[in-house]
């Protein structure tokens, strides 16, 4: 994770600077220009995808009122609480939903569905790319486990 950090914040920025003056030195073009600026990120986001698609985790910790969900790569991570929570929206979000940042990600990988449910009016998601099974299974394990802390 600090390999990414530092790419993205010391390393690729660098790049931008020198790929621009040197498209700017040489021939003034603007989607030369264009590509020598976003470049530098782009290996870092598909570096950032393919380690998350090998070593990502995603571990949901399950209160009577509200979820916590971390993220993280290599025992590194974040995590935010979804808090509170209505059970009864739980439910299966649309294949289109993620569809697009998989083909812009993920090189267009097998993207399934995520899992969505309420919380102060808004829809929160989690579970990115589970099978229709898994985010079933992981849904009706959320809900017995919901009604017995209860």
């Amino acid at each position: 994770m600090v390999f990414l950090v530092f790419m993205s914040f010391i390393t690729c920025p660098i790049m931008s600077i020198f790929l621009a003056s040197e498209v700017i030195r040489t021939r003034w073009e603007l989607p030369t220009l264009f590509f020598a600026i976003f470049m530098p990120f782009t290996g870092v986001i598909s570096l950032y995808s393919v380690i998350w698609q090998r070593s990502g985790e995603e571990i949901i910790t399950i209160k009577s009122d509200r979820l916590k969900i971390r993220k993280r790569i290599y025992g590194s991570g974040n995590e935010h609480v979804i808090e509170p929570i209505e059970v009864d929206t739980l439910e299966l979000s649309g294949l289109d939903i993620l569809k697009v940042g998989s083909r812009i990600m993920f090189w267009g990988l097998p993207w399934h569905k995520a899992i969505r449910v309420k919380s102060n009016g808004k829809y929160k998601y989690f579970g990115n790319d589970l099978s229709i099974e898994e985010a079933q299974e992981v849904m009706e394990y959320i809900n017995k486990s919901m009604k017995r802390l209860s």
